[in-house]
């Protein structure tokens, strides 16, 4: 995870107890919102918010591109499938006021979550995030777990690359026999990489978890004591909180 371009970072100077707990604020409240006209509040917040993380734009960008593809169909097809006022018209293709309204709510409502959080996650390494976590009273199977998926998803991305590469050293590539052909033979290939690795990790995840038993994990651990927040904490806490009331208290007078 990206950490701070700079130690002056308001938010990098933060205790990650406070950030989960805004985090969750800003995600609830943005979430709530239902009419269109508050979407630029949301997204001055959600950019208010990465400016304070002291993060390069750059790093969000990248990461948008990815997190567009995921709501991207959605958002394309919605306003063409759902509504009934008709904004234009060509041919059977409509194009409904209703069905653009909700796409701008989903992709506003998504890509403002995705930022907030990658400025509140971003500023601080995952084993601080996952300690305050466990000292707000999440379980610990439910962080083991996260520490776990985080770290085998770069395990597993390189295994597929060193099986990718050793498919072509082998000759996968170089299909005949015409277009379609050659796509039905990669995708084949592509399916048995896939089979290969879920079949490697489980292999994997089995010697690890025996392995965290040899070293005694399930025995019934001390808990995460963390120092009390001090008064910047406190208050920075207070004003995230105010601003994500704020957005609740919006949505409710313009509903």
């Amino acid at each position: 995870m990206p950490q701070s371009t700079g130690s002056s970072a308001v938010l990098s100077r933060r205790d990650p107890r406070v950030r989960i707990v805004l985090l969750l604020l800003h995600a609830f409240a943005f979430a709530a919102v239902s009419q269109v006209a508050l979407l630029p509040v949301l997204v001055l917040i959600a950019a208010g918010v990465y400016g304070l993380s002291g993060l390069a734009w750059g790093a969000l960008l990248r990461r948008l591109r990815v997190a567009v593809l995921l709501i991207g169909l959605l958002v394309i097809l919605l306003p063409f499938v759902s509504g009934s006022s008709v904004l234009m018209q060509v041919g059977p293709v409509a194009l409904y006021r209703e069905g653009v309204e909700a796409a701008a709510l989903i992709g506003v409502r998504f890509l403002a979550i995705f930022t907030v959080a990658n400025a509140l996650l971003g500023c601080g390494a995952l084993f601080d995030h996952l300690r305050a976590l466990r000292a707000l009273g999440v379980p610990v199977l439910m962080t083991d777990l996260a520490m776990l998926v985080v770290r085998y998803i770069e395990v597993a991305h390189h295994d597929l690359h060193q099986m990718h590469l050793a498919m072509q050293v082998r000759g996968g590539k170089g299909h005949r026999g015409g277009a379609v052909l050659s796509l039905l033979s990669r995708v084949r290939e592509h399916a048995w990489l896939i089979a290969a690795l879920l079949l490697r990790s489980h292999e994997r995840s089995e010697r690890v978890y025996s392995a965290m038993q040899a070293r005694g994990y399930g025995a019934r651990g001390l808990s995460v004591r963390m120092p009390p927040l001090n008064v910047a904490d406190l208050v920075f806490l207070m004003s995230g909180g105010a601003l994500a009331a704020l957005v609740f208290i919006l949505e409710w007078h313009t509903t």
